[in-house]
């Protein structure tokens, strides 16, 4: 056994609000190949849930869920746990997801996305907010 290095960090622990589980599957392998700590939530009440025993340093959430949507998701958020990083996404091609992803980004989310996307589109995000000062919101 060699001894722990001091300054090494922990793995950034990353909660994942999704609907769609092949996608959610997929995002959960490859981040977890890069040395995240991975929770995966179906909708925002489960997210909700999961906090309770989870410290996500970043929060990854779709914005159309049953039982608790991501903006609803959002706003509990920034109300109890505004020091979590959120990155919103949506899959709906159209006006109205752009403006639920500026409604998002509006209630508190740091990043929006829009699905589909790549893999280095999304580690470059979540890069980003996790070298970010907390409380920091980018325009």
């Amino acid at each position: 056994m060699h001894p722990s290095n001091q300054n090494e960090q922990p793995p950034a622990q990353i909660l994942l609000v999704e609907d769609d589980a092949l996608l959610a599957e997929m995002v959960k392998i490859q981040l977890e190949k890069r040395n995240f700590k991975l929770c995966v939530a179906k909708n925002g009440r489960q997210a909700v849930q999961t906090i309770k025993e989870f410290a996500p340093d970043l929060l990854i959430t779709d914005i159309f869920m049953d039982e608790m949507d991501g903006l609803e998701l959002l706003t509990h958020l920034k109300k109890h746990r505004p020091e979590i990083k959120i990155i919103a996404m949506s899959g709906q091609l159209d006006d109205a997801t752009t403006s639920f992803l500026a409604i998002a980004k509006a209630l508190g989310a740091h990043r929006i996305l829009s699905k589909p996307f790549d893999l280095p589109t999304l580690l470059n995000l979540i890069s980003d907010l996790l070298l970010e000062p907390t409380g920091q919101v980018s325009k």
